[in-house]
This record gives structure tokens, sequence and C-alpha cells, in this order.
């Protein structure tokens, strides 16, 4: 099976989804492949509609395969398990490189083919929240994840360009991205990282109203 004729041309690595595959992986029969997506959020919608697009327009039938989280997929592209993954390009660059979220294991298998949108995300907050910005989480029950885990580096991310310190919150330890959301719908988070226009974001808009933060 030849792989490039779905691939077409090498992309131009640029910020937002990355749509990668592995030199390691083979097409079964029938021009069938495996997406590594996630099961909620975003990355999720994105998954579905580009497999529904892809299976559509041409011979190869796409189907997403839906794991918890992005690290959980990486590998599984790269050992050629699963034939394309989306990913934002950090995390992608940190897999390929074996640095920071996956420091010390490198996936040299992994090729860039298609760049797809703008990685846009936020926080959000409830709609009655007295929390205006960034800047007021001091105190607040932020989400925090483990060291490395591409939440860990958004987060970090939001609070030194509000110039406070993380240390400053009171901490919410969450294993995930659907955990902090889970955390976020009960009441036990005062904020959550969401994918600006993602379907839980508009979930939770419906069910109780929310406020993106600056």
């Amino acid at each position: 099976m030849n792989i490039n004729k779905y691939i077409g041309a090498k992309a131009k690595v640029v910020s937002g989804f990355a749509f990668a595959f592995s030199v390691a992986a083979t097409m079964v029969a029938a021009d069938i492949a495996a997406l590594g997506s996630t099961a909620r959020g975003g990355t999720s919608q994105v998954g579905r509609t580009l497999a529904a697009a892809i299976s559509d327009a041409g011979e190869l039938q796409m189907r997403p395969q839906e794991l918890a989280n992005t690290a959980d997929y990486i590998p599984l592209v790269n050992a050629g398990e699963i034939e394309f993954g989306i990913s934002n390009i950090v995390q992608l660059t940190h897999a390929v490189k074996g640095i920071e979220m996956s420091e010390g294991r490198p996936n040299e298998n992994l090729r860039m083919v298609a760049t797809l949108m703008p990685f846009r995300n936020a926080y959000i907050v409830r709609k009655d929240s007295d929390i205006k910005s960034v800047s007021d989480l001091a105190g607040k029950r932020v989400p925090v994840f483990a060291d490395r885990a591409l939440g860990q580096y958004v987060t970090k991310g939001y609070f030194a360009n509000a110039d406070i310190e993380l240390s400053s919150a009171d901490g919410v330890a969450v294993p995930n991205f659907p955990r902090m959301w889970s955390s976020f719908a009960e009441g036990t988070a005062d904020v959550a990282i969401v994918v600006v226009g993602a379907g839980n974001s508009r979930e939770f808009d419906a069910t109780f109203g929310i406020r993106y933060l600056s």
C-alpha cells in the first residue's frame, strides 16, 4: 500500500492542530485507517469531522480511535499500531524530539502531513462568577496537572502571561482534561480550559452559562 497517495506533500510546520502519521504504519485491507483522537473536547470534534470528510471524499476509509489523552495515542501512531493522529504542534514537536512532555521517549517515526486549524483555547468560568480575568485566580480553585502533562504547560502559560504565580491558586489535582471538565461541571473547580467553540463549552453554557476569561 502506497500511503503517500493519501498524505500528499510534506506540510510546513505552523501553529495549530497537526495531522500526523507514522512511517511505520501500514494500511489494512480495503484502505481502512485509524485516526488517533480524544474521547471528549475539541480534538474529538476535529477527529470525527476529519475522519468523516476523508471517508466521504476519497478511497480511504478513516475511523476515529478515541483515547483519553493525545499522549496515549502518540506512541501508538509512532509504532504503526494507529495510522494517523491529531496533535497540537507543541506536543508533536516534544514527541518527535523526546523532550519536555515526552522526555526520554522520542517518537522518531512521526511525520506531520497537514496543519488543520489554529488552536484557540481559554479559561472559562460560570457566568455568575466574580472572576473576570486570569489575574483574579489567586486563591481560587484551579485545576492543576502532573508535571510534563499538556494541561500543566497550558496552565503555567496562562499564569505567566497574567504575571501571577500558579502557587497563589488553590490547586485542584486532575489527571487529564476530561476530569478537569467534570470537576468544573460539579463545581469543585472554579475554571476549566476549553477549546473556543467546542461542544463541551456549548454544553456548559446551555446548562449554567459561562464566560471566557481575558
